[in-house]
């Protein structure tokens, strides 16, 4: 199966379209987020999020549009680095997709001279919780592996006006690692005071 990443620019209204489907889709992993419109999203890759244009893909398999990925870099600071977006479209998944798409964004960073690259998305919660659920042991690495810029329009800025809604919907995936443990004031970073107590266990 030929998988590929294709550069489209916001001029392209067709490919723009296409991508924020493929991000409105998505959004069954994290349905507590707004759904985007191809406005914003054109504005987006006209202006930046932060004043720093990214660079946008489709992930195509086989001539189809299967994800969208996008690549973000700064001349500001973290002069090495990168950090790239991937979302696979929820029909599409469990093919491989995310892997192939995943190493060519790779190789786009190597591409521009970077030799860090950084995740972009929700999907850090899901990857610890789901090595808690199957009992797997974890390792630190006591190294410095990758950096994150703060600055005023940073997302973890923001992340904290959805936490609640974000762990209610973790909450529905693991409830079953949530019994296991002794109840806590805090669960998954969230006091369980601020949850509705339909979400936890009696």
């Amino acid at each position: 199966m030929l998988v590929e990443l294709q550069q489209f620019g916001p001029d392209d209204e067709a490919s723009v379209a296409t991508y924020v489907a493929v991000e409105n889709a998505c959004l069954v992993d994290a349905p507590w987020w707004h759904s985007t419109t191809v406005h914003r999203q054109t504005m987006l890759m006209r202006h930046g999020w932060d004043g720093e244009v990214g660079r946008h893909f489709l992930l195509h398999a086989d001539g189809e549009v299967v994800g969208r990925a996008a690549v973000h870099t700064s001349d500001y600071d973290n002069l090495d680095a990168a950090v790239v977006e991937l979302a696979i479209h929820p029909e599409q998944r469990r093919r491989g997709h995310g892997t192939a798409g995943m190493q060519q964004a790779c190789d786009v960073v190597r591409s521009l001279g970077r030799t860090k690259v950084g995740w972009f998305g929700w999907e850090d919660y899901e990857l610890w919780l789901r090595m808690a659920a199957a009992h797997l042991k974890a390792t630190m690495v006591p190294n410095i592996l990758c950096l994150y810029r703060h600055h005023e329009a940073a997302m973890s800025r923001t992340t904290n006006l959805f936490e609640v809604e974000l762990v209610r919907h973790l909450i529905s995936r693991y409830q079953s690692l949530v019994d296991e443990y002794e109840p806590k004031t805090r669960i998954f970073g969230v006091e369980r005071s601020l949850l509705d107590s339909q979400s936890l266990s009696s």
